[in-house]
């Protein structure tokens, strides 16, 4: 026997199977068989149209025929889907510029073998190096999630990003340097101080302190000039 056969992709398309509900790839395959069984020659053909999951595979089936009968397969349980990944964790940041944005390190998602929902609460998330977003998206097995989020405009504070894939939560921690070290104006917010240590510059030695209010400029100010080459400006 010989099978001949060519496939068309007509589309994207969400359907609804006793499983549940998939975004789908739809792809109709038409063949043909044909040959000896013995002495006698036999052929037929017939149209197949399939609906293809990522991360899954074909959750529908329609064979078509060549008498005109159909016969409709589809996914049923539920059940054979684990959407529950493996426990992650996003390792946390301390001394964090107050106001600053931050990026996590990243995770590889593993332990599903569906596409599982995510989710992101206090910041957002990219997949797999895409556009950060903090709209609920899937993600599926083997791909990487980053987190990105704002720290906090005060010193010695922690803000936390939470991401959700498919139940199961991870933390991103950041924690703010103590600003009041660094707090020129009485503002609660660590403030710049900048010094010229060009000696051949004709501003060397001059002094400046850009006041801050979080992650925006406030004000600046000028501090007295010192002209000596061993006096610097020490941070927190």
């Amino acid at each position: 026997m010989s099978y001949t056969g060519n496939s068309t992709l007509v589309g994207f398309e969400t359907i609804t199977v006793p499983a549940g509900t998939f975004d789908t790839v739809k792809v109709t395959v038409w063949s043909t068989v044909y040959g000896y069984i013995g002495t006698e020659y036999r052929s037929g053909s017939g149209m197949t149209i399939n609906w293809v999951a990522e991360g899954i595979g074909p959750v529908k089936e329609v064979i078509t025929h060549s008498d005109g009968t159909t016969t409709t397969y589809t996914l049923l349980d539920s059940n054979l889907f684990d959407t529950a990944p493996d426990a992650f964790a996003f390792t946390a940041q301390t001394g964090v510029a107050p106001g600053a944005p931050v990026t996590s390190d990243s995770i590889t998602v593993a332990g599903i073998n569906a596409p599982a929902p995510i989710g992101m609460v206090g910041g957002e998330y990219s997949i797999a190096g895409l556009p950060f977003t903090a709209e609920p998206g899937s993600v599926v097995a083997g791909q990487s999630v980053q987190l990105r989020q704002t720290a906090s405009t005060s010193g010695s504070t922690v803000r936390q990003a939470v991401l959700t894939v498919g139940g199961v939560q991870g933390v991103f921690s950041v924690t703010t340097s103590n600003a009041a070290r660094s707090d020129l104006d009485g503002n609660g917010k660590a403030d710049l101080p900048w010094r010229d240590t060009n000696a051949a510059s004709p501003s060397f030695g001059r002094n400046i302190v850009r006041l801050m209010n979080g992650a925006t400029r406030a004000g600046s100010g000028e501090i007295p000039r010192i002209d000596d080459a061993n006096w610097r400006v020490v941070g927190p």
